[in-house]
């Protein structure tokens, strides 16, 4: 979970700064790490902003970013959630 809160972050860093490259290895980084989580919707939506980063539609991209940070961190508060106190 740590993963995907870095990885969210450095994408955010990355489309703020108007780095495409990083943004897009941010990206496929988390397509890696919500395989492994088991959140195929974050995985499909770092596969837009993959796709976006070259396609030269800045709004689209704009978009896709916003709607990867919104996923992504709904995600994780859903499982901060759902985790079970320790007694």
């Amino acid at each position: 979970m740590e993963d995907l809160a870095l990885l969210l972050q450095e994408a955010r860093v990355a489309w703020e700064m108007g780095d495409r490259r990083a943004l897009r290895m941010r990206a496929l980084a988390l397509q890696g790490t919500a395989d492994r989580l088991g959140m195929p919707q974050v995985r499909t939506v770092a596969g837009d902003v993959i796709a976006l980063c070259s396609a030269g539609d800045e709004a689209a991209l704009a978009a896709i970013v916003e709607r990867l940070q919104r996923l992504g961190e709904g995600s994780l508060c859903a499982v901060w959630d759902a985790q079970v106190p320790v007694v």
